[in-house]
């Protein structure tokens, strides 16, 4: 029999990696990412400090006066990052 494997990829918090990637940010900076004044996902970094995903913007600078936001509105570079992470994966079966 051959052996199989079955794998999960958990990408939590992509959009700001991808984000992260594109600005050139360090790992220890907090960064969201938002979408109509709501942060749709952020980093360690700013859970750290208390943000949380679908908190208002205002309430997320609040406790994270170091807060990077980054808007969200265009999924095209989110869309071609998986696409990439994809690609990738298919090295390894389908």
């Amino acid at each position: 029999m051959k052996a199989r494997a079955i794998v999960l990829l958990d990408l939590d918090y992509f959009y700001c990696q991808v984000e992260m990637l594109r600005n050139g940010l360090p790992a220890e900076r907090p960064v969201a990412v938002t979408q109509k004044f709501l942060v749709v996902t952020c980093n360690y970094p700013a859970r750290s400090s208390g943000v949380a995903k679908l908190m208002r913007t205002t309430e997320a600078v609040a406790r994270c006066p170091d807060l990077r936001l980054i808007a969200g509105e265009d999924l095209t570079p989110y869309r071609e990052a998986s696409d990439e992470a994809m690609q990738a994966l298919r090295a390894f079966g389908p």
